[in-house]
């Protein structure tokens, strides 16, 4: 009697942790998908682009800031998981980040100004000169993955860069000179659409 009482003891503490980490995932981030004209929002930061019907796994990256506060870690940037560049081949993807605040604000996401300015620690954030709210990526027809290079912010790609592990299916946007506490996201949007290079 004390096996099965201990089994199912067990099986409900097991079945306790598993809907909490499935209820946790469920607060971890949000996205409009701006092509449909509804709001979608998803856990687990997985989002469908619209454009090619393929599903992809957002997550944001934090770094340190030479001379910030403890806790106050900056967006230095976007990895992209399970990206199929062949079923996207000729799509544009742009992301732009939402403060968590103000639903249609977006924030900056790194700024281009040398020595930078500061990064925005209080939402709604204020006008950074020089700062990108957006960053677009470009898969041609062969399926190659690179930054928009008419982005009018940083077309050489200095504050911004593309990190490709092709083999993995996965894409690292990083940002020289982040522009925002992480802490500020709300919330991703993704726009897609078919690409005009």
């Amino acid at each position: 009697m004390a096996n099965r009482s201990s089994r199912s003891f067990k099986l409900a503490v097991g079945a306790a942790l598993m809907a909490l980490t499935a209820i946790g995932g469920v607060f971890a981030s949000a996205v409009t998908g701006i092509n449909s004209g509804e709001k979608v929002e998803f856990g687990q930061g997985y989002y469908k682009v619209k454009a090619c019907d393929s599903w992809i796994r957002m997550n944001f990256t934090t770094g340190s800031v030479e001379g910030g506060d403890a806790g106050m870690s900056p967006l230095t940037g976007i990895t992209i998981d399970s990206l199929d560049t062949t079923a996207c081949a000729n799509t544009q993807i742009t992301i732009t980040v939402l403060d968590n605040t103000d639903s249609e604000s977006p924030l900056p996401l790194y700024q281009t100004q040398d020595p930078p300015s500061g990064v925005c620690t209080i939402s709604p954030c204020s006008e950074i000169a020089g700062a990108a709210k957006s960053v677009t990526l470009l898969i041609n027809n062969s399926g190659l993955v690179s930054l928009d290079p008419n982005d009018l912010v940083d077309p050489t790609g200095q504050f911004h860069t593309l990190i490709t592990k092709v083999n993995r299916g996965q894409f690292e946007i990083t940002f020289t000179q982040p522009a925002a506490l992480a802490a500020l996201v709300g919330r991703l949007t993704i726009q897609s659409g078919i690409s005009s290079s």
